[in-house]
């Protein structure tokens, strides 16, 4: 009794072989690359937007140690409250792997595109400022 290969068991072989590709390695390091360029930008978008709509929320901008960002109900808050703090810890680990995907684009050739890495250091910057820094004390308030 002899067996016969089945069609299916290739197919998922061919589809294993393309996963293992070069070429699957390349694309995926440079779409992890462009989407991790923007990590900064978005997170400080959300963080000044969380404020805003706090403040309009509340009728004036909030204040550190009167106003809890917890206790402010508005549309989105309890998201936006809970994407901005994972976004916190996010922004201390996004800056090694992004130097890590530099250096792999680097390494397997691909062209780097400017614009990503202008757009990934300037609003690196902005974050950087805002935490250490803290101009209109937003992190203090969120923070507290």
């Amino acid at each position: 009794m002899t067996l016969k290969p089945q069609k299916e068991c290739h197919y998922y072989m061919h589809i294993a072989l393309k996963f293992n590709s070069k070429a699957f390695f390349e694309n995926l390091v440079i779409k992890m690359f462009t989407i991790s360029s923007f990590l900064p930008a978005i997170w400080i978008s959300l963080l000044y937007f969380f404020w805003t709509t706090a403040g309009w929320s509340l009728g004036h901008m909030p204040w550190p140690s009167h106003d809890d960002p917890k206790g402010i109900n508005f549309f989105l808050s309890d998201f936006l409250y809970r994407t901005v703090g994972i976004g916190i810890f996010a922004m201390i680990l996004v800056l090694p792997l992004w130097a890590l995907l530099l250096f792999l684009m680097f390494r397997i050739k691909a062209n780097v595109r400017k614009p990503m890495i202008f757009i990934f250091s300037v609003s690196y910057l902005l974050v950087l400022i805002q935490i250490l820094i803290d101009p209109f004390e937003i992190m203090y308030w969120y923070l507290d």
